[in-house]
């Protein structure tokens, strides 16, 4: 922290100097020897310019900290967990062309290792998100990152093109069970690809539900790229990447209770049927080098 009070005598003395600039400033020789009300409206401006001293003080701590800090870049949560160990949202700045800017994103620290950027979820929420958007929607994300959302096609890309990712699953039904999948490698195209996905081996206890749609591009209810007719995105009222139209679909309209209409809700066939939405589902991504940034932390 920077001396305060010398800054502070500093700064009075050059606003009270004689023949200071600005319209509120008191000159020195018409202070002294003043009368109260001359007294008063000088103890009332010292009290302004400490108070403002104050905030600029805090600021600028602020801002050495954050100054200290400032050469550290996480590219991704794999990262973030080099210095924090608590899930939550952070800043992570992948490198793109040029300087690049940050990306705000929800960091699960606790499952099987943490360092997991999580790039969806679903949950039992009291005010549920809309996924019936559209295709600009899907490509920069929406959402809460501390309730429902969805991270954006451009930034899986990104994410996904740095280096080796693997995808991971958690689900949850309405009895609390859980299962999860695993697909590794995991990435998304670039949008001239549609954002189309590709997934790798499958390992967990879910199911392969979501191998149906790999290599599929990614449908919106205004850009059509699904094999079927409707839009899949219209009938289901989400995006996702659909086929005919899928197995798995993450996405769909949130069911307070588990039996629904078949694949109206959030879906993944493998583990409890067409029939049946799901409770909870996330998805988060970590790259497949994470247990050297582990290895790091001993």
């Amino acid at each position: 922290m920077w001396p305060s009070v010398s800054v502070f005598v500093l700064l009075v003395s050059w606003r009270l100097s004689p023949g200071g600039a600005g319209t509120h400033d008191i000159p020195l020789e018409s202070a002294i020897g003043a009368g109260p009300e001359r007294l008063q409206a000088v103890e009332q401006r010292l009290s302004q310019l400490s108070a403002h001293l104050a905030q600029l003080d805090g600021r600028l701590e602020a801002r050495l900290a954050q100054r200290a800090d400032g050469e550290w870049r996480p590219e991704d949560c794999s990262a973030v967990q080099q210095r924090h160990r608590l899930s939550g949202t952070y800043t992570v700045y992948p490198p793109t062309c040029g300087n690049g800017g940050g990306i705000r994103v929800y960091c699960d620290m606790e499952t099987d290792g943490g360092g997991w950027t999580v790039i969806s979820r679903r949950d039992d929420v009291p005010h549920h998100q809309d996924f019936n958007l559209n295709w600009q929607s899907y490509k920069w994300g929406f959402g809460n990152l501390s309730a429902e959302f969805w991270l954006g096609n451009e930034y899986l890309n990104l994410l996904t093109s740095l280096d080796q990712v693997q995808l991971r699953v958690d689900l949850e039904d309405w009895e609390n069970g859980t299962a999860y999948a695993t697909y590794t490698p995991f990435s998304v195209g670039t949008e001239e690809q549609q954002f189309a996905l590709s997934i790798g081996k499958y390992d967990g206890t879910a199911g392969n539900s979501l191998a149906y749609v790999n290599g599929m591009k990614f449908t919106t209810k205004d850009r059509d790229n699904d094999k079927t007719s409707p839009n899949c995105a219209v009938q289901f009222q989400n995006g996702w990447w659909f086929k005919d139209c899928f197995n798995a679909n993450l996405l769909g309209k949130y069911s307070k209770t588990a039996t629904i209409p078949a694949w109206k809700g959030l879906v993944w066939k493998d583990w409890k049927g067409e029939k049946y939405s799901l409770k909870h589902a996330s998805m988060k991504i970590r790259p497949l080098h994470h247990t050297q940034w582990c290895h790091r932390l001993l």
